[in-house]
């Protein structure tokens, strides 16, 4: 198991992205405060999600949101 942080230094609602090696990743804690880890990855276009530092989410924190072409994703799935 790896400890990326504390649960607590992620807001409801929010995004923090993560380097593990070579691998990057997210963590998204969702309104209800469930958590969830996913690779940082647009499947799609293979290119990262995020634009800016730490901001995976629509504007709305209630999706995934690939900064390049607008796809969204549902925080519980990844769908």
């Amino acid at each position: 198991m790896t400890v990326l942080c504390a649960v607590d230094c992620i807001e409801y609602g929010s995004s923090r992205g993560f380097q593990l090696g070579d691998a990057s990743c997210f963590v998204v804690k969702s309104h209800e405060g469930d958590i969830r880890v996913y690779a940082n990855s647009c499947p799609h276009l293979g290119v990262e999600l995020d634009w800016v530092a730490d901001q995976f989410l629509d504007s709305e924190g209630s999706l995934i949101q690939c900064a390049t072409h607008g796809a969204l994703f549902l925080i519980d799935s990844g769908q």
